[in-house]
Order: C-alpha cells, then sequence, then structure tokens
C-alpha cells in the first residue's frame, strides 16, 4: 500500500476532524472576497516565516495584521489542488488525483461538479479569474467562463514561459508540440506577448477591481504562474541585471531568479490590498494568499525553492510537499494579529468562503467542513545560504500595510515588538529539535509511515513499529481502506495529437470544439 496515499489521507482525517469555536463575526453584507494563489513556492521562502535571503514585505504584513495559517495543508500536485480548491471535494472522489493535466490532454472537472464560482453566483456575485486554469481545455465547456467564472484572463495549462506565454509539451523523445497560451475569456492576447506574467496578471486584477461596482459583492481569483517554471524550465526574473544586483549575496543564477520572482508576486499582493483601499473596498473584503503545493526541488521544472526544514516537495505527501504557506487578512476578523496553529485543508475554503455569501446550510457533497473560526476568533537555515537582516521598517512601511493603516480597520497596529514576536512563532518550527539537522536518511518510508507531527514536524522518526501506536496505525490502516473504496478512476489520458497548435494558429485552443478554433491559415498534412 503506497505510504504517500496514507500521509495523505492522514492529514485529511486531522484536517476534517478539527474545529475551531466560533464566536461571532462582523458582517452586515457579503464581503469581496480575493483570493492569491502561487504556483510551486517553497513554504520557507516567505519573510515571515523566518526566512533572510529576501523580505516578503506586503505578505508579511498581511499575515501580522491578519492571521498566519501555520498549518494549512493542500494537495501535493497543481490540478488537484485547483480541483480541490474549486470544488470542495477530494480530488479522488471526482476523478482528479494523479498527474498534473497536461497540454492536449482531455480531462476535466466532471460536468455534475459544481464550482465555489457558480454558486456565488447564484448568491449575487460577480466572478473572476485572473492566471492559470488547469482543470481542463479541451472544450469550450471544460474553461472559467463555462465553470462560473464571468470573466477570465490567462492560461488554460500548467504554465507558460514568463514573457512568451508558451507552453510545450513532449509527444515523443523527438516531438513536441509549442503554442501561445494567453487568453482573454475565448480571444488568443497576442497584445499582452512580451509582457511579464506576474505584471501582466496584476495589471489585470487592478482594472477588474477599478471596474467593479463596489455595491455588488466580488469574487476575485488571482492564480499566478510565480514562482513555476516556465516555458524552459526556468524560473524567469524581471530584469536580470537589477536581479543580480538586488541577490548579489546569492550564488545560484537559478536561486537567484526564483528569488526575483517571489519579490514580484509580493509587490503584486501590496498592489491588490492598496488597490482595494482606494476603492473603498477592503473594510469589506477577506483577502486570502495560499501555496498550491510545495516548491519542487527535483525533476524537469524544478524551480530552485526551498521547503527547509520540511521533508519531501512537490509531488510528495511529505510534509514539504502539503504543509503550504497561507495567511488571510479581513477587516471583518474579531480577532487578528496571531499565528493559526489549528489545521485547515484546502477543501475547507469553498464550505467556508460561501458561509459568507450568506448560505446558512451545508452544500451536499462537500468534503471541506466550514472553518467558522476563522472568522468568528478570527479575533536555523543551512549554512550554505547567505542571508540578509531581516527589514522590519519594509514591513511596516509596504503598500499592503499603509493601506491597512489607512482603512483605519485594524484595532492594533502594527510596531517592531508585535512583528519580531509573530515572526518567532511562524517560524517556530525551525527550533524543533528534531528539525535541528538535515535527515541523514530522506528517504525514511519503505511501505507505510506514521509521525508525530506535533513533536517532529519534519518527519525524522518513523513510529510505523512503535509499540505504543499500534491502535493509532490500525485506526489510519482502516481508514485509509474505506478510502480505497471511494476512489473514483483516474481519468489521465494521453495527449492527444489533434491538439497540435500548428492546426490552430500556433495556439493552444479547445480542440474538440474545432469548429470555434482560429485555422492556420496555410495547408498542412497533421
Amino acid at each position: 500500500m503506497n505510504i504517500e496515499v496514507l500521509r495523505a489521507f492522514s492529514v485529511v482525517i486531522l484536517c476534517i476532524s478539527s474545529y475551531i469555536y466560533a464566536q461571532g463575526m462582523k458582517q452586515n453584507s457579503p464581503p469581496h472576497i480575493v483570493m492569491i494563489v502561487a504556483d510551486d513556492l517553497g513554504s520557507n521562502d516567505l519573510s515571515y516565516r523566518g526566512f533572510n535571503q529576501i523580505t516578503t514585505p506586503n505578505l508579511d504584513a498581511m499575515g501580522f495584521n491578519g492571521i498566519i495559517l501555520n498549518r494549512h495543508y493542500t494537495e501535493a500536485i497543481c490540478t488537484p489542488s485547483r480541483a480541490a480548491l474549486l470544488t470542495g471535494q477530494y480530488p479522488i472522489r471526482i476523478g482528479m488525483q494523479g498527474e498534473p493535466l497536461k497540454a492536449g490532454e482531455d480531462r476535466h472537472l466532471p460536468s455534475d461538479v459544481q464550482t465555489l464560482p457558480q454558486l456565488l453566483k447564484e448568491r449575487g456575485y460577480d466572478t473572476y479569474l485572473v492566471g492559470k486554469w488547469h482543470l481542463g481545455p479541451a472544450r469550450r465547456d471544460d474553461t472559467p467562463t463555462r465553470k462560473g467564472f464571468d470573466y477570465h484572463y490567462g492560461y488554460w495549462n500548467g504554465y507558460v514561459g514568463y514573457f512568451d506565454h508558451e507552453i510545450p509539451v513532449p509527444i515523443s523523445p523527438s516531438i513536441s508540440y509549442n503554442g501561445y497560451d494567453m487568453k482573454e475569456n475565448f480571444k488568443d492576447a497576442w497584445i499582452d506577448k512580451g509582457k511579464y506574467a506576474t505584471h501582466l496578471f496584476t495589471e489585470k486584477a487592478l482594472d477588474v477591481i477599478d471596474q467593479q461596482n463596489i455595491d455588488t459583492p466580488m469574487f476575485l481569483m488571482i492564480t499566478h504562474l510565480a514562482a513555476h517554471t516556465g516555458k524552459d524550465g526556468l524560473v524567469e526574473g524581471y530584469d536580470e541585471q537589477e536581479m543580480n544586483n538586488t541577490y548579489s549575496y546569492v550564488e545560484d543564477l537559478q536561486r537567484r531568479r526564483y528569488l526575483d520572482a517571489v519579490r514580484h508576486l509580493d509587490d503584486s499582493v501590496g498592489k491588490i490590498v492598496e488597490k482595494l483601499q482606494q476603492r473603498n473596498m477592503l473594510q469589506n473584503s477577506v483577502v486570502v494568499f495560499m501555496a498550491d503545493n510545495g516548491a519542487q526541488i527535483n525533476g524537469r521544472f524544478k524551480n530552485a525553492g526551498s521547503n527547509f526544514p520540511l521533508r519531501g516537495e512537490k509531488f510528495s505527501h511529505h510534509e514539504g510537499g502539503i504543509r503550504n504557506a497561507a495567511v488571510i487578512y479581513s477587516p471583518l476578523l474579531e480577532k487578528r494579529n496571531y499565528v493559526h496553529d489549528e489545521l485547515i485543508h484546502i477543501t475547507d475554503w469553498f464550505p467556508t468562503l460561501y458561509s459568507l455569501a450568506g448560505y446558512a446550510g451545508r452544500y451536499k457533497l462537500l468534503n471541506g467542513t466550514i472553518q467558522s473560526g476563522f472568522f468568528d476568533t478570527f479575533s536555523p537555515e543551512p549554512t550554505s545560504l547567505k542571508q540578509m537582516d531581516y527589514d522590519v521598517a519594509a514591513i511596516l512601511n509596504s503598500p499592503v500595510n499603509k493601506a491597512i493603516e489607512e482603512s483605519k480597520s485594524n484595532p492594533v497596529m502594527l510596531d517592531e515588538t508585535l512583528i519580531t514576536g509573530l515572526r518567532k512563532y511562524s517560524s517556530a518550527l525551525r527550533q524543533f529539535p528534531k528539525c535541528m539537522n538535515k535527515p541523514e536518511n530522506p528517504e525514511i518510508c519503505k511501505k507505510y509511515c506514521l509521525f508525530d507531527l506535533w513533536i517532529d514536524p519534519c518527519e525524522t522518526e518513523n513510529l510505523i513499529n512503535d509499540r505504543s501506536k499500534a491502535k493509532i496505525v490500525s485506526t489510519l490502516k482502516t481508514r485509509l481502506q474505506t478510502f480505497w473504496r471511494q476512489v473514483s478512476p483516474q481519468t489521465n489520458k494521453n495527449v492527444d495529437v489533434n491538439s497540435n497548435p500548428a492546426k490552430y494558429n500556433g495556439t493552444w485552443c479547445t480542440w474538440l470544439d474545432d469548429e470555434l478554433c482560429v485555422k492556420t491559415r496555410i495547408n498542412a498534412d497533421y
């Protein structure tokens, strides 16, 4: 029996069983909901986590003014995580588990599964997606504007080049399909080719906020490319000369590019929160930031990210793959300025956010749990890494902190003492005795693993053969068998040769709706 499956389900069981007691949320009308999702972001690569190789002042300010979600769990890879987020269901229940969806693959969310934006629309929300989709591009009915979003600007597949917005997919050792994948709804956005993706998505998100009727609730989801690798398996920084000057203390070029991508991601968060305040929307907004999974350390798409000191990476069900960065800010939170240590799973966002829209019941078939407590009581590094001092002033002067101060909605204003204390707590796992040293054996599991994550978050000691844990092991094995009986068949398929962008003017199109695609204006034998 696969240990990674056991680890994934064990975490889910814990997440769903957790409950946070309610005390009452300050809300008169449905709030604007803004979700910002980073791609392949290392759990170690934000400065509020105690990391000193880069300062992320906007995300730090968002977490310190709001809540740092210290035990936020996702799926181990992108397509399953996004499916879980938008449906509130475990991917195994809807056939969306397994490998990330490939460009040219006919796989999609089941047509009978409703998404969060579809239900929010029913409750009067305007719904927008800016950025990555990765949940099906073969037919128009599989794409964002047929799955609940009023508007989509971004790409349908798993990643694109940061500047050229193209994605290749290998068909054989000698053949690869390559096509442009940047859309505004169904229109190819050729005019934006050459623009840095993070800046482009930020501009589009700001346009959405600028044009929104502030009396109508808004659901805006921004799913960034950063910090995933781009077209050639490399993370692309915005300006190489500026990047090299800024991160001259970092020896590895790929690491410098990754840090630059994270810096621009943090800047994007600052601009979005700042715009909400300028439009007088921040006081009735909920802003969530999360990573879809951990950084990828090995393989074709390794991005030079760091999940230290957690074991594992993207594709792994160890903590480094599934315990990921997340923060939430809202003036509606009764309690703020703290680190939340309870378990939360990515499926919980669906019912939690849906409840904010005024839905008081329980939507059928959901696996997630309403985390009412968010709003009701929401009241050392490896020596090889060269670092810098933590810049408290950068957090205090960040666009996010300035916007929050201007909104006059936080009863407690940030200062150096509060920032230092919260940062120390949110980076506390670095100080666990079992986390102080790199594990001697990176492959600690054979068939099963059992870890006590409260005292061993870095998964250094496998307790599967500990006799005192026999009852726990038996319970989890029984629970695992229950999940196995509920697994839907995986829907993974090979790349369809008919999807070749060469047929469609060099773009990835909804090739199974061929009559709606723009064709190449030359005769070619496909």
